[in-house]
């Protein structure tokens, strides 16, 4: 009866055993796939969507952010500092105030007072060291009180680069190769692909540029602000003198129009004084001859 269970039972005991080893090599393959997979689809700074590693990746970076600060020309002085700071470069600043709306008040015939309510922005673009963008950023932000957006972008050239690089080994190739029979087409070609190995040299120097220093955009504003300015009246028809004034130089141009009759006078007095004493000769030789005339009638 005992050896009869013996064999009963070892069937049993030896189906348990299979069973527990396959469910325990599934789930040991299953981790080791799931790690597996994890490994190979996960991307950082280090590696390319295209999988390409190392020197291969090149991954480009750019930013932007604009936000509010309390004093626009304070705070430009500041990012300059920054982006120094963190060796990189300014290649494009612009501060401009913009204008919203005017008026002017007389205070005097020949003043305004000129009221503007204007706001400052500015502009600036500048190259940073890729690897510093992400402090560069945060510490751009802390600078304002309000971050009206901030944006981040990175662009894979990992294959444009090795495309370029692939076709310019072949380029070379074909310029190292033997050029003693070629023809006028034949070296045509040839420059044509010179110039095309110095296109994508020039291109992919361009691609490294852009890996290591990323491009950030940045706008700064503030609150508007209001400017008094005191200007001259550039209107002359309101330039006027008073009464009193005009008073004064209308007797005195009278006074100046009379001593110059006088001056005239005195100057043609020779020609008065002849034609007075031609007139009362005139007039005597008149009366006279009436007289005698009635003196003979009579």
């Amino acid at each position: 009866m005992c050896g009869r269970n013996k064999l009963e039972t070892h069937p049993v005991m030896k189906t348990l055993f299979l069973v527990i080893s396959v469910s325990a090599f599934i789930l040991f393959s299953g981790c080791q796939s799931t790690g597996s997979t994890e490994d190979k689809y996960f991307i950082s700074d280090s590696s390319s969507i295209t999988g390409l590693k190392g020197d291969s990746m090149k991954l480009v970076k750019a930013a932007g952010i604009g936000l509010k600060v309390l004093n626009v020309f304070q705070s430009v002085q500041a990012v300059s500092k920054i982006i120094h700071s963190s060796g990189g470069l300014v290649i494009h600043q612009n501060i401009i105030s913009i204008e919203n709306q005017s008026r002017e008040f007389k205070i005097s015939d020949d003043s305004f007072l000129v009221v503007t309510s204007y706001t400052p922005h500015a502009e600036i673009i500048a190259r940073v060291p890729a690897y510093n963008l992400e402090d560069f950023m945060y510490s751009i932000a802390n600078m304002g009180y309000f971050v009206l957006h901030s944006n981040m972008d990175t662009d894979d050239k990992s294959l444009d680069y090795l495309a370029n690089s692939l076709k310019q080994h072949n380029h070379q190739q074909f310029i190292q190769a033997g050029t003693n029979n070629l023809n006028n087409s034949g070296r045509y070609q040839r420059m044509d692909v010179k110039d095309k190995v110095i296109d994508q040299e020039i291109t992919n120097s361009q691609i490294n540029a852009n890996v290591t220093f990323s491009t950030v955009q940045l706008q700064l504003f503030q609150n508007p602000l209001v400017r008094k300015d005191v200007t001259v009246n550039t209107n002359t028809e309101n330039y006027q003198l008073s009464f009193s004034k005009n008073l004064v130089n209308a007797l005195s141009a009278g006074w100046n129009y009379f001593s110059n009759f006088v001056l005239l006078v005195a100057n043609l007095w020779i020609f008065i004084f002849t034609a007075v004493t031609v007139r009362v000769i005139i007039r005597y030789y008149k009366i006279r001859r009436k007289q005698i005339e009635k003196a003979m009638v009579k």
